[in-house]
């Protein structure tokens, strides 16, 4: 009785264990797959040195 409680005690946390990783999973790849995403990183990412020296002097400046 009581080995057959533990057992079905870590089946259940195991289920659950999944899930929660499975859930993961989706999200992240929801995030990577979102286009607003590949839109925010190409307007985040300066497109030559001189751009981002001046978004670097420019944040030190203003931040």
């Amino acid at each position: 009785m009581k080995r057959s409680f533990i057992l079905c005690l870590l089946v259940l946390v195991f289920c659950l264990y999944i899930e929660v990783v499975m859930a993961t999973a989706e999200a992240d790849i929801n995030v990577a797959t979102s286009p607003a995403t590949f839109e925010e990183r190409a307007n985040e990412r300066p497109s030559n040195i001189l751009d981002a020296l001046k978004k670097v002097h420019d944040d030190r400046v203003i931040g």
